[in-house]
């Protein structure tokens, strides 16, 4: 922690010396040097050494890197001081207000909650993965690690996020199968009379009961009796918002690339859903 005030402090001192009445920069650039080059530079290898300030549950003093975001607000003090050009008196959130720089706090819980979101989200072949995991699962009770304190400030969990995977079809793909959402439940059956496709599938999301979820048929060659089925629940009627159904019932028949036919490739096919 000390040889990151120091660095801190030397970078301020060389920043102070851009700031001169008459031969000064303005006070714009001031700040966008400041955000860019300043402050990296005094934050780097901020999650190692740094612990965001807390107050634990039935304790009155802070838990945390408190001596260091001391040092720090000073040192940014000395920064806004050079940035606004204020008399020595002016406190601290009136200086931040008008240099358009968040509280050194908040400044640093914002980096440290970066850090421990990408480790948190790390691919499985990082060395780290499995060590953020276990810290999630069991944290110690003594001898905590900085990820450790990182995950109990900030309440993380890393089994709870969710991995979506980038889509991979070239921008002028063209799907081998049309897509049809009818108007209304007369308009389906008179395209769907009129469709001669040998593979079709019908997909919608509603809700039953209480509860939410969407489904997908599977019809070959004008049989009445479906091939496949594919259903999905969604969860609880009141917590589940009804915009996500409708996506949901759309996308549902992708499933079937990897169920029905995984040997066959479909040359022509048509995907209808109905709309409410």
């Amino acid at each position: 922690m000390q040889k990151a005030t120091e660095k801190a402090t030397n970078w301020v001192l060389n920043f102070r010396r851009l700031t001169k009445p008459t031969t000064g920069i303005r006070a714009k650039l001031m700040h966008q040097l400041f955000i860019l080059t300043v402050i990296p530079k005094m934050t780097y290898g901020l999650d190692v050494w740094y612990t965001p300030p807390t107050i634990p549950p039935g304790n009155k003093k802070h838990r945390g890197s408190v001596t260091a975001l001391r040092h720090m607000t000073k040192i940014q003090r000395m920064t806004t001081l050079a940035i606004t050009g204020a008399m020595w008196s002016t406190p601290n959130d009136l200086l931040d207000a008008h240099a358009g720089v968040l509280p050194m706090e908040l400044t640093l819980r914002k980096i440290c909650h970066q850090a421990i979101m990408r480790m948190c989200t790390l691919p499985n072949t990082h060395p780290l993965h499995r060590v953020v995991r276990k810290a999630g699962a069991t944290p110690p009770k003594a001898h905590h690690s900085p990820i450790d304190e990182l995950i109990r400030v900030f309440e993380m969990d890393p089994r709870s996020f969710e991995t979506i995977k980038p889509v991979k079809t070239l921008p002028f793909y063209c799907p081998p199968f049309s897509i049809d959402i009818a108007g209304s439940r007369e308009e389906s059956m008179e395209n769907e009379q009129k469709d001669k496709t040998r593979i079709k599938i019908f997909s919608d999301g509603s809700g039953y009961e209480g509860n939410t979820g969407a489904a997908a048929v599977l019809l070959r060659n004008g049989r009445i009796i479906p091939t496949a089925t594919l259903t999905y629940h969604l969860g609880n009627a009141l917590s589940t918002p009804p915009t996500r159904l409708k996506p949901l019932g759309a996308y549902s028949p992708c499933g079937y690339s990897s169920q029905s036919t995984p040997k066959k490739t479909i040359k022509s096919g048509s995907i209808r859903t109905a709309k409410h």
